[in-house]
């Protein structure tokens, strides 16, 4: 008994002396100057488990290694008077590969090699650490933990290092970095390469060249309360890291943007801060089943909440999206997203989808999401939906049948936009400050657009791209950079709407086969209308004004242009260039605008007709490098340098060139590549003793040709006066007259074929001492005489019309009256002799000449034609002498005349002779005839009336006709039948007796 109780009073003894040993062990050392141990690394080497080194103030220099656990080491007054440096830049300067190790207070730098990378503090595979209070700055890594857990870094300065502040990587997980600042380093905090749940809170990161807080291959995370801003790049970052928690995070004034997550699924993102970053507030990109509520994304310089390239099936609820530059929301390329109760306001654009096709439009946006304090207004693949007037934003996506009315859209980037949407209406929409207007897109077909007004929008006021059939009509579009704008859409109609005071009034891409009426383009600032590679269009009294260029055409081919104005333009008022080929120009107006009037330029086989070019600075027409173009009565004039200029053009008809009002008629081919035509009012070179008239022509060229007619107003003249008019052409400072013109005095008109050029003018006497009778010939060059006839009494002529012709021998030659508006149609025949140039001259008369009587029958029309002087032409010096007419269907029933009667007839020899008349055609108001004749003079049209007796023989040689039948026989007067036939027979001869 006694040696039991001797050996547990022993066992006890020995405990306490364990335990007492235990206790002392636990020491602190202390470090500096006066005390045993000078470093670090000498009181770690003196150092147990459990033990307390503390540092006085002062500083120290080495590498640490610490293997040993639970040990602590810290300042004793802070890290303002303890520095630790690092005794090799390429080593880390505190080591940890123990567990439940405790550094505070100390400030620790110099591990800072660019290629090993050392850190301030490394933790290696290590737990239960405490890294607190220190200062970490000149290193490449201030804090560094690799495949370290359950570790808490808190309260540390880590700044200027030249990697990242704080860093944990290769599965370092369950670690607490909290209160932390991260400052002017290259990336603030950053967890790479399957770093789970850590809890990374009430950290301020700022300053640092790259991010924030960056998560790398990092999942289930919690981020909360974290301030990261003025970051270079990006606020909080999140690459390929999923089903991590940001919550009640601030990312503010960085670079680009606040809140980004790149490849990042499942994360959960509540009540984030993300305002006035540079770029977007929070950013999605190819980011899956997201969830963000109660974010605010203001005040950024781009996007407030962007998801962008597949970032589908998010949720957004309840977050706030207001002043930013830019989008307030804007889904791109993502679909199947969930918009539900959020707020955007004052953006430039609240919200935006933007799509690469039909899936990425099908979101579930509903009408609790506001823009502006105005529900949105998303409808997909519905029908027969009518929008109401208090919507903010209208998208329409695979509809049919919708309607908008009445509704007023502001700070949109479409305000109303139909997507693959058919059959439906916007009317009476007023949008404005939207980046497009009212778009119809993609295959968006046969919907109507009415008075509708779109203003001040950055891009389209009116947008069709690839949307067919649909009406455009009494729509205003101002202020827009493109005021109407058509891309890849055909066979639409734009009638009465007016695009004024933008860059573009009307834009036509590559559209073709539409159709622009009645539509104003003025004071936009580069073009009123302009078609780029579209053909096929129809535009028809349209006004372009007032702005660069009138109506342009580039690359377009087979337009139709009528009746348009294009006028007081800066440059030009119709403009071709670059390929525009065979298209269509009649009836348009170009007057005074800074350049030409109508300018082709690179552009072949166009024909314009009809045209009037007046008034313009530069030219009234001009082709430049443009050939093959026919060019037919347009009407040039006043134009400043040119009236019509031609510049390396070549084979361009012009037949003919309208000079002034009606003054002159050019006809050529642009055989050469220069051709410029002026009409002067005046010129410096007097002509004594005679008077200019109708100014002066200006013919700089080097054709072989032109024919010109030049017109005259005989009405304040006399007859002696204008016997003497005459063509002039200016050598140097004297005026030489032209030989081999032609003047007829009926028509006022002067014809010459010149192969000479230089400045024009037509002058008579002043004083003409001549008789007063016209002259009938006028002399050639060579001596022959160009053959003119007299014409009748200028009193009795109500309508007259001439043509001259070379009249050569064995040719055949044809006078063309078919525009003359008399009865004639033409003046033919096959020439035996050189007549040289010969006049045909057809005059309406209102009455007979004296001493001649009308002709028998009803008269149509009495006339005089003449070609040449008389006997020129008759049947002695041609074959085949034909008159061409036609006679008006009205008046032949009007006048019950028997169309068989209708016959020409030629007062010859002091009477009436009946010419061989023969009907040619008919059509639904005239007959067509022909009449040959040995000669010209007086001619009139007459027929007869149907008669009694013409319908009874016509009755009676039907009879015969039907009932006749073959004679077998010699019939004599006692044949059965005989008078009576007989009777017809005669009463027949009779009746054609009387139609000669």
């Amino acid at each position: 008994m006694r040696g039991h109780k001797t050996f547990i009073i022993s066992l006890l003894f020995i405990c306490m002396l364990v335990s007492f040993i235990g206790t002392v062990s636990a020491q602190e050392i202390m470090v500096g100057s006066g005390y045993g141990n000078t470093t670090i690394t000498a009181a770690l080497a003196n150092a147990s488990n459990g033990d307390i080194i503390t540092v006085t103030d002062g500083t120290y220099s080495g590498n640490i290694e610490i293997t040993t656990d639970n040990i602590t080491i810290r300042s004793e007054n802070g890290y303002a008077n303890t520095i630790f440096n690092s005794g090799s830049t390429e080593q880390h300067a505190i080591n940890i590969s123990a567990d439940n190790v405790t550094i505070t207070g100390l400030k620790v730098s110099g591990s800072s090699d660019v290629f090993s990378q050392p850190a301030g503090i490394y933790l290696n595979s290590v737990s239960g650490c405490n890294i607190s209070n220190n200062y970490l700055t000149g290193n490449s890594y201030g804090v560094y933990l690799s495949s370290s857990t359950n570790n808490t870094v808190r309260d540390n300065i880590a700044s200027s290092n030249s990697d990242r502040g704080i860093f944990l990587e290769s599965g370092s997980s369950y670690n607490n970095i909290i209160n932390n600042t991260a400052n002017s380093n290259l990336r603030g905090i950053s967890l790479k390469n399957s770093n789970e749940n850590n809890n990374i809170s009430y950290n301020t990161v700022t300053g640092n060249q790259h991010y924030g807080i960056h998560l790398h291959w990092s999942d289930s995370n919690t981020l909360t309360n974290n301030t990261a801003s003025d970051n270079d790049y990006y606020g909080i970052y999140l690459y390929y890291s999923d089903s991590n928690t940001l919550s009640n995070n601030t990312a503010s004034d960085n670079d680009n943007y606040g809140l980004y997550l790149e490849d990042s699924d499942r994360n959960n993102l509540t009540n984030n801060t993300a305002i006035n970053n540079i770029d977007h507030g929070i950013y999605l990109d190819s980011s899956l089943d997201n969830t963000l509520t109660n974010n605010t994304a203001s005040n950024n310089d781009d996007y407030g909440i962007y998801l962008y390239s597949n970032s589908d099936s998010n949720t957004l609820t309840n977050n706030t999206a207001s002043d930013n530059v830019d989008y307030g929301i804007y889904l791109s390329y993502s679909t199947n997203n969930t918009l539900t109760g959020n707020v955007m306001s004052q953006n430039a654009y609240n919200l935006y989808v933007n799509s690469g096709g039909l899936d990425d439009y099908l979101n579930d946006i509903d009408t609790s999401n506001l823009v502006d304090d105005k529900p949105v207004y998303y409808l997909t693949s519905s029908s027969d939906d009518v929008v109401p007037s208090n919507a903010g934003v209208v998208y329409a996506i695979n509809c049919s049948n919708v309607s908008v009315q009445d509704i007023n859209i502001v700070n949109e980037y479409y305000g109303v936009v139909f997507y693959q949407t058919d059959n439906s209406t916007i009317e009476n929409a007023t949008i404005s400050e939207c980046y497009d207007g009212i778009s119809l897109i993609s295959n968006s077909y046969s919907n109507t657009l009415t008075n509708n007004t779109a203003s001040n929008n950055d891009q389209r006021g009116i947008y069709l791209s690839s949307s067919d059939s649909c009406t455009l009509t009494n729509n205003t579009a101002s202020n827009d950079t493109y005021g109407i704008y058509l891309y890849s859409s055909s066979s639409n109609t734009l009638a009465n709407n007016t695009a004024s005071n933008d860059t573009y009034g009307i834009y036509l891409a590559s559209s073709s086969s539409n159709n622009l009426t009645n539509n104003t383009a003025s004071n936009n600032d580069d073009y009123g209308i302009y078609l780029a590679s579209s053909d096929s269009c129809t535009l028809t009294n349209n006004t372009a004004n007032d702005t660069n260029n009138g109506i342009c055409l580039s690359s377009s081919n087979s337009n139709n242009l009528t009746n348009n104005i294009a006028s007081n333009n800066d440059d030009y008022g119709i403009y071709l260039y670059s390929n525009s080929d065979s298209n269509t120009l009649t009836n348009n107006t170009a007057i005074n605008n800074s350049q030409s009037g109508i300018l082709l330029s690179g552009s072949d086989s166009n024909t314009l007709t009809n045209n009037t070019a007046i008034n313009n600075s530069q030219s009234g027409i001009f082709l430049y490098t443009s050939g093959s173009n026919n060019l037919t009565d347009n009407q040039v004039d006043n134009n400043t340098v040119f009236d019509l200029r031609l510049i390396s053009s070549t084979n361009n008809a012009i037949n003919p060139l309208i000079l002034g009002n009606d003054m002159a008629e050019l006809t050529f081919t642009s055989t050469t590549s220069t051709v410029e035509i002026l009409r002067n009012e005046t010129n410096t070179n007097n002509f004594s003793g005679k008077t200019n008239i109708n100014g002066y022509i200006e013919i700089n060229s080097v054709l072989s040709s032109m024919n010109m007619s030049l017109f005259y107003n005989n009405i304040e003249m006399s007859s002696a006066e204008e016997a003497t008019i005459a063509l002039y052409k200016l050598n140097g400072t004297e005026w030489a007259e032209v030989q081999s013109t032609t003047l007829d005095t009926s028509s006022n008109t002067l014809s010459v074929s010149l192969t000479e050029f230089g400045t024009f003018a037509l002058f008579r006497d002043t004083n003409p001492t001549i008789p007063t009778t016209p002259t009938t010939t006028s002399s050639s060059s060579s001596g022959t005489r160009a053959s003119v006839s007299q014409g009748q009494n200028p009193t009795i002529v109500s309508t007259s019309s001439s043509s001259v012709k070379r009249i050569t021998g064995g040719s055949e030659i044809n006078y063309d009256f078919s525009d003359s508006g008399t009865p004639v149609l033409g003046v033919s025949f096959d020439a035996k002799n050189d007549e040289g140039l010969v006049v045909a001259k057809v005059q309406v008369l209102s009455s007979a000449p004296e001493g001649v009587l009308s002709a028998s029958g009803n008269s149509y029309q009495m006339m005089s034609i003449d070609v040449g002087s008389e006997g020129t032409i008759s049947s002695d010096s041609a074959d085949n002498v034909m008159l061409h007419f036609k006679v008006s269907k009205q008046w032949i029933e009007e006048n019950n005349i028997d169309v068989s009667t209708i016959r020409m007839t030629r007062y010859h020899g002091d009477q009436w002779n009946d010419l061989p008349t023969t009907q040619e055609s008919e059509d639904g108001e005239y007959f067509y005839f022909y009449a040959e004749t040995p000669g010209f003079s007086i001619f009139e049209v007459v027929g007869d009336e149907i008669s009694e007796t013409s319908e009874q023989a016509s009755e009676s040689t039907s009879i015969v006709e039907e009932e006749a039948e073959p004679v077998e026989e010699e019939e004599t007067s006692s044949t059965p039948g005989f008078t009576a036939l007989a009777g017809i027979v005669f009463v027949s001869f009779a009746f054609l007796v009387k139609r000669k």
